[in-house]
């Protein structure tokens, strides 16, 4: 049941979705990504409280996808310094700088990714939620999702992960 069915709900910058369109598609069109698996996309932004309020049968699991996607982001944010010329000091600078939960919480903020996540009914209540680690996460499985589908279907993951986080602003 809808809440508010013929809504506007404001995802980012440009982007404005009727809360009646599939949150999947909207994370599409937020990171300009079209998921070929479309399990997996699914699997990205369902949050495990989300697939509790479900009840039991309901499990959808991710083990790994939030550290896959940190570690992604590691190697495309090493990879693009380093083809900029900027020396080791430099692109360690930018590790720190980009490659952090508290980082990556706030470029989920800035895009609007929490209205594309399927939240418990706890989470969707919560004011904080968007401020702690939870929303970073999500984010990171995002990015490690993005990756496998790449890799899934013939390419190299970093290529199409690194057109992402250049759109999301990352880098």
């Amino acid at each position: 049941m809808r809440l508010f069915p013929f809504s506007v709900l404001y995802i980012a910058p440009g982007i404005e979705v009727r809360e009646d369109i599939d949150k999947e598609l909207a994370l599409e069109k937020l990171i300009g990504y079209s998921f070929k698996d479309k399990v997996l996309r699914n699997r990205a932004i369902t949050r495990k409280a989300w697939v509790n309020d479900q009840g039991p049968g309901s499990e959808i699991a991710h083990p790994g996808l939030a550290t896959l996607g940190d570690a992604v982001i590691g190697l495309v944010v090493v990879s693009y310094y380093y083809s900029l010329g900027y020396t080791p000091e430099q692109i360690t600078n930018e590790m720190i700088l980009r490659v952090s939960r508290e980082n990556h919480t706030a470029i989920a903020s800035k895009i609007g990714l929490k209205d594309c996540l399927k939240l418990g009914k706890c989470e969707g209540k919560s004011k904080e939620w968007d401020k702690g680690a939870a929303l970073g996460e999500s984010f990171e499985e995002v990015i490690g999702a993005v990756y496998l589908d790449d890799i899934k279907h013939g390419g190299n993951g970093i290529d199409v992960c690194n057109k992402v986080l250049k759109k999301v602003e990352l880098i």
